[in-house]
């Protein structure tokens, strides 16, 4: 509705969302690394991926206390969609 009204002004929004994502260790088993990436949708497709992901995100969260998706979610829904990192303070500065 919102993104349908804007456009009625000539107004492209942005939609997106800030999501939790897991990485499970690679060398430690049971451990994981979690932290946030900013996800746009670039089209209709990445629209839906976006909706799925937020939505397993809740039903079927990765971490016990809050809604998180793991990144092999991520990576099988990404088309359409538009990550950004965070720089140093994002999910992947972190790793680096």
């Amino acid at each position: 509705e919102f993104a349908t009204e804007a456009a009625k002004k000539g107004i492209q929004p942005i939609i997106g969302v800030d999501l939790e994502v897991v990485i499970p260790s690679a060398k430690h088993a049971g451990s994981t690394h979690h932290g946030r990436l900013l996800l746009l949708c670039q089209s209709e497709i990445g629209y839906r991926n976006l909706i799925a992901l937020v939505s397993d995100s809740y039903l079927a969260s990765a971490l016990p206390d809050r809604s998180a998706i793991l990144l092999e979610k991520l990576l099988a829904h990404a088309e359409g969609l538009i990550l950004l990192t965070g720089a140093w303070n994002g999910l992947l500065g972190k790793l680096l």
